[in-house]
């Protein structure tokens, strides 16, 4: 079965419970996803990247069934199940009881509102006590999330591999064409590693209280749905060693998407509401530090799709230059104070 023949099957009515008269689709670099007025499907993409490897069906089905586990945590009311798409020698059916051939698998989800995430909302004027639900979601998580299997120095070299493989990767990645100038990339990683050896004792100190947690790993605006029980959803499910984060990395890393999108009074909020809800007075040297790391690693992402040909490149520099600057500036601040 081709992969043509199954995402036109999966953009037919015929493919949805509700039998829709229109299916919308959206492509992301991993999958596609098709959506009904009341359900959506995600199919992955048989394709290798990086640490991702979904060429083989049963790599996809691992992968779809991990990632229904995992975002159950924070979207425990949008994923549903994962269901097989079946090749019944007739044509093609969703679910166990199509009968035939499993071709592949699908991570079947309900519909959330459009026009409802926090890079929609988010300049609102009265939007303290959705940002407070949201933040307080979050840290019931984090409070029942998986602690690293390490002490406080173990975080220590967890933080100074990062540092070092983020500034490979973004010196790896095209220069300044591509929106990452090296010298800028060395000034701040330089900068980062000073600031892990300057305060040695308050990152031991982070990972002792036990705010190093298995987090989302994904946390920007767009994947948080401010619906009346906030679904958050995509957290990054492939690999477990970047999900360990400190949990006011993950908060400010939301607040920096928030800034990129300009809605900076959403992201001082978002901020105050995790120190006064999680009673983590955390400081706002170490804040600047996580947006700096955070930033550094969008910058690569970002970096890495300019020749993509499929891609707008003017786009993909101009947000890695966005990223890149605000790394630079952060690590600076968290540097002075």
């Amino acid at each position: 079965m081709s992969l043509a023949e199954k995402t036109a099957f999966l953009e037919s009515g015929r493919a949805f419970p509700d039998r829709p008269d229109r299916v919308d689709k959206i492509e992301t670099h991993f999958a596609w996803v098709f959506l009904s007025p009341r359900f959506a499907y995600k199919l992955k993409k048989p394709i290798r990247f990086g640490l991702i490897d979904f060429r083989r069906s049963e790599a996809r089905h691992a992968y779809c069934e991990l990632e229904v586990t995992l975002n159950r945590r924070l979207a425990e009311d949008t994923y549903l199940r994962v269901v097989p798409l079946v090749d019944t020698g007739g044509g093609l059916a969703v679910g166990d009881d199509a009968g035939g051939e499993p071709v592949d698998w699908l991570v079947e989800m309900r519909r959330l509102p459009d026009g409802a995430t926090l890079a929609d909302v988010g300049g609102r004027a009265n939007l303290d006590a959705d940002l407070a639900r949201v933040a307080r979601k979050l840290i019931a998580f984090y409070a029942r999330a998986t602690r690293a299997p390490w002490d406080g120095p173990g975080d220590l070299d967890a933080l100074h591999r990062s540092a070092a493989t983020t500034a490979r990767d973004a010196l790896a990645t095209g220069g300044s064409k591509h929106g990452l100038p090296p010298d800028t990339v060395r000034r701040i990683a330089a900068l980062q590693l000073e600031f892990i050896e300057r305060n040695r004792a308050l990152l031991e100190r982070r990972s002792l209280d036990r705010r190093v947690v298995d987090a989302h790993g994904d946390l920007r605006a767009e994947h948080v749905f401010v619906t009346d029980v906030p679904q958050i959803i995509d957290c990054l499910e492939f690999t477990v060693a970047l999900r360990w984060l400190d949990a006011a990395e993950e908060m400010a890393f939301l607040a920096l998407d928030c800034e990129r999108l300009g809605l900076d009074a959403a992201a001082g909020r978002l901020i105050a509401s995790y120190r006064r809800l999680a009673d983590d007075p955390v400081p706002d040297a170490l804040l600047d530090f996580y947006r700096s790391r955070r930033a550094l690693a969008r910058a690569v992402l970002s970096a890495r799709r300019v020749p993509d040909p499929e891609s707008d490149a003017d786009v993909w520099r101009t947000r890695a230059r966005w990223y890149i600057e605000a790394s630079e500036r952060s690590i600076a601040a968290a540097c002075r104070r």
